[in-house]
């Protein structure tokens, strides 16, 4: 997949070694100078499917959002606060055995600012197609929902399916005590910056799943050491980076949904307790794992991160 260069909001530098202590590898990042990821992949196994995950994000100008596509009858659009949002594109591909590969495409348009969900758009390929188109307002959700109206309509694009319904689902009727309403991919950005990491040791953050508001609990855990196996590219160089880290894990957790119909929360199709093993010195998500339905537990590993130098740019212009 052609991935999109990444303004992930990570503003890193890593310079990383390998000390020996006793019979572990601990591997140190340090932080001389700035970097920014363009790529991360992840991966997961467990007999007998199989799984990868590859993020992207770029910066784009909030004028060359296609919400003109999405117009929502009610509410007030949610603007971002500068003239540049960010967009996180997250590629789900899941192979079971006997069947077709099941890709699923999702593009989150988001305020970098605060984590604040502006539209986004999942695309479903294989398993029971699909395509949803969601804005986000003031006092709810506008979403637009097309699938194959036969059998024939798979092999188009769904901008030719025949089937569609658009829908408005308002927040607890147009109320809700949400400083923003955030989006279930946008999470791992907010998982893989500063402004989760450095507040305080649990966060409430309300997202939006497919019909229903979600209270989110982010909490973080007590330190512990994981093992990493990654390749690690940046500009152009790219080694293996091989050794024990010792990582913040965070937990994400529903404790409260909008509506009368219960609705799991679910990421990437992650249900349940949800966990991030995150690296505090440069924030990078090393795994995450959580329940699939008819698989159990389920951990994604980083398999390759990719970056440039940033020494040539202007960090201002790129930070969020």
């Amino acid at each position: 997949m052609k991935l999109n260069v990444l303004v992930l909001s990570l503003i890193l530098s890593v310079t990383a070694s390998i000390a020996d202590t006793g019979n572990k590898n601990e591997l140190q990042i340090q932080i001389p100078g700035h970097w920014v990821w363009s790529e991360l992949s992840y991966q997961a196994s467990k007999w007998p499917a199989e799984a990868q995950v590859d993020f992207s994000s770029e910066r784009v100008s909030a004028m060359n959002m296609p919400t003109k596509y999405v117009v929502s009858p009610q509410g007030i659009p949610v603007s971002p606060k500068k003239n540049d949002v960010l967009l996180l594109r997250a590629k789900v591909n899941l192979k079971l055995p006997l069947q077709s590969a099941d890709d699923q495409f999702f593009d989150v348009w988001y305020d970098p600012d605060d984590g604040a969900a502006l539209m986004r758009v999942h695309w479903r390929r294989g398993g029971r197609p699909k395509w949803n188109a969601y804005r986000f307002t003031d006092t709810g959700v506008f979403r637009i929902k097309r699938k194959p109206g036969s059998h024939d309509d798979v092999v188009h694009l769904p901008s030719e399916w025949r089937e569609e319904a658009r829908s408005y689902y308002s927040y607890q009727g147009g109320q809700h005590d949400c400083n923003r309403v955030s989006d279930p991919v946008a999470l791992f950005y907010l998982l893989a910056s500063k402004s989760v990491l450095s507040s305080s040791k649990t966060t409430d953050i309300c997202v939006f799943g497919e019909k229903h508001l979600h209270h989110v609990s982010v909490k973080q855990s007590k330190s512990r050491r994981v093992a990493a196996n990654f390749r690690l590219a940046i500009d152009g160089n790219e080694w293996r980076q091989q050794g024990e880290y010792d990582v913040t894990e965070w937990t994400l957790r529903a404790v409260e949904s909008d509506g009368d119909s219960v609705e799991p929360f679910s990421l990437l199709g992650l249900q349940g307790d949800i966990r991030f093993q995150v690296d505090p010195v440069s924030h990078l998500p090393l795994m995450f794992s959580g329940s699939i339905s008819g698989f159990g537990q389920v951990v994604f590993q980083l398999t390759r991160a990719c970056g440039f130098s940033l020494d040539s740019a202007k960090v201002s212009d790129l930070s969020p």
